[in-house]
């Protein structure tokens, strides 16, 4: 993913394009297996999964440490899903992952209706 800084020019309050371009941000997907290793055991504390807060600033590992946690849990046998916007966490190229997720998580590109998406995850 790159991300573009400059100038936005809104037109009907949707930005129509960016002027004066002053900076690119590349951001490459890597893998590091065993990064959850010390959160998951904290997840999954007094049986079932805790509801869990991934909170850190820019560039430490939130994504990193979310796939690996979908791995683990996967490998775990729980049922995961993961609603996926920009496929950040499965970095899928023509429907296949470029990293090792587990047995078959379930991965949902965002959905125009997200009701829908939410739907399917719970069922």
């Amino acid at each position: 993913r790159i991300g573009i800084t400059g100038t936005a020019v809104i037109k009907e309050d949707k930005v129509s394009f960016i002027k004066d371009i002053s900076g690119l941000n590349y951001r490459l997907a890597g893998e590091v297996i065993g990064a959850a290793d010390e959160a998951v055991p904290m997840i999954l504390k007094g049986g079932g999964i805790k509801n869990t807060l991934i909170i850190s600033p820019p560039g430490a590992g939130k994504t990193t440490m979310l796939r690996d946690i979908v791995r683990q849990l996967s490998y775990k046998s729980y049922r995961v899903s993961v609603v996926d916007e920009r496929s950040e966490i499965a970095a899928l190229c023509e429907g296949r992952s470029a990293f090792d997720l587990g047995f078959q998580p379930i991965f949902l590109r965002a959905w125009t209706r997200r009701r829908e998406c939410l739907w399917y995850c719970v069922r």
